[in-house]
């Protein structure tokens, strides 16, 4: 059964959102942003847990960061996400997937050995533009069987304000790389200079 927020919880919850993503806009590490976005998301969707998924120039996923499980649990499942299964058809579309039971789903390939029992299930694209940068994922909604569309509808709004953070994270990322490179040459160019 879905519950539908009052206006006063749907207010709360835009602006505990719209709070979080200024925090996602700091000088801060593509690392602690993606930890950050994971965080919040599951915050926002009263989840359990909580993944981002972040995909490479090549369309495969480049990393993943979970929110919920302890690093003991991560460690006993035997490999990351493959981009198979749900994560997969996320990968290949534009639109939300939101699913009461995982296993009931046709574009579901199960988990893996020692992955911890997952239900309901919230996936959302990251997008900037045309280009995917990756996906939010969301499972075991707490107090509930499943995501509600104003879980859905939260969770694509954060998706936005993360494209953008990601995408400003790696240029920050690529000036430091490249300015880091200028000073070696420099110094290079330095050396020679004085011999």
């Amino acid at each position: 059964m879905q519950m539908l927020l009052t206006r006063q919880q749907l207010e709360e919850r835009l602006i505990a959102l719209h709070q979080a993503s200024l925090q996602l806009v700091e000088d801060i590490s593509l690392e602690t942003l993606l930890e950050r976005i994971a965080s919040v998301a599951c915050e926002q969707a009263q989840a359990r847990f909580a993944a981002l998924g972040v995909l490479g120039n090549d369309g495969k996923l480049r990393q993943f960061i979970s929110i919920g499980l302890t690093d003991t649990e991560i460690r006993r499942i035997p490999h990351p996400p493959t981009g198979r299964g749900l994560i997969g058809a996320l990968m290949n579309t534009d639109q939300s997937i939101r699913i009461p039971d995982i296993h009931d789903d046709p574009r579901s390939s199960g988990f893996p050995r020692n992955h911890p029992h997952m239900r309901s299930f919230l996936g959302v694209p990251i997008r900037l533009g045309d280009d995917q940068l990756g996906q939010l994922y969301l499972t075991e909604k707490i107090g509930q069987t499943e995501f509600t569309a104003d879980d859905e509808q939260i969770i694509q709004m954060l998706a936005a304000y993360a494209a953008v953070a990601i995408k400003n994270a790696r240029l920050y990322d690529d000036l430091m790389a490249r300015d880091q490179a200028l000073t070696r040459r420099n110094q290079d160019l330095a050396l020679l200079n004085n011999i």
